[in-house]
C-alpha cells in the first residue's frame, strides 16, 4: 500500500513537472510566433512603402508618362490613342492595387487609406471614368470594389462626372492658410 502511495505522488509530480515543461516551451513558442508576427507586419510595411516610392521614381524620371498620367487623371478621354491608354492604365492599376493594399493595412501603415482614396478619386475625374469603364474591377477584392463604387457615387453625385472637389487641391489648401 505504501509503494502504491509512493508510485502515484511519483507519478504525480513526473505529470507536474511535464506540464510545466510544457507551459515553458508554448510560452517560448509563442514569444517567438510574437517575433515573426511583428518581423512580418515590419517587412510588409517596408514592401509597401517600397512599391509606393518605386511608381513615383519610375513615373517621375520619364516626361512622357508624366504627361501621359496627368492628362488621364484629370481627363481620361484627352488620351489620344490606345498605346497612351494602355501607359495611363499601367500606371492606373498599379496605383489602385496600392490603394488597396493600403486600405488592407491602414492600421499597420497608420494612414487613413480610404480618406486617401477618396481624395484621389475626388480629385481626378479621369481615374473615376477609367476605374467605371476597366476590367481593373475583376482583378480587385470584392470589397475594395464596393469601397470604389460607394466613393465614386458619393463624390459624382456632389460634384458629377467630370467635376472636381477643388477644396482638396494642393492650391486652394494653401490659399486656405493665407
Amino acid at each position: 500500500m505504501d509503494l502504491v502511495v509512493i508510485a502515484q505522488i511519483i507519478t504525480g509530480i513526473a505529470t507536474l513537472l511535464v506540464a510545466f515543461v510544457l507551459v515553458f516551451q508554448l510560452r517560448k513558442q509563442n514569444e517567438q510566433l510574437s517575433l515573426q508576427h511583428r518581423d512580418a507586419e515590419r517587412n510588409l510595411i517596408v514592401s509597401i512603402r517600397e512599391i509606393a516610392s518605386s511608381r513615383g521614381s519610375a513615373m517621375g524620371a520619364n516626361p512622357e508618362w508624366q504627361e501621359i498620367n496627368y492628362r488621364g487623371l484629370h481627363d481620361f478621354d484627352s488620351l489620344k490613342n490606345q498605346l497612351e491608354r494602355g501607359k495611363f492604365y499601367t500606371a492606373f492599376t498599379h496605383q489602385l492595387h496600392l490603394h488597396n493594399l493600403q486600405t488592407m493595412y491602414s492600421d499597420l501603415l497608420e494612414i487613413d487609406a480610404e480618406k486617401n482614396l477618396r481624395t484621389w478619386f475626388a480629385v481626378f475625374p479621369g481615374t473615376r471614368k477609367f476605374y467605371r469603364e476597366s476590367m481593373i474591377r475583376n482583378e480587385l477584392p470584392e470589397r475594395f470594389v464596393k469601397l470604389c463604387d460607394a466613393l465614386i457615387t458619393e463624390i459624382e453625385s456632389e460634384v458629377g462626372e467630370k467635376g472636381q472637389i477643388t477644396e482638396l487641391l494642393r492650391s486652394d489648401i494653401d490659399k486656405k492658410l493665407d
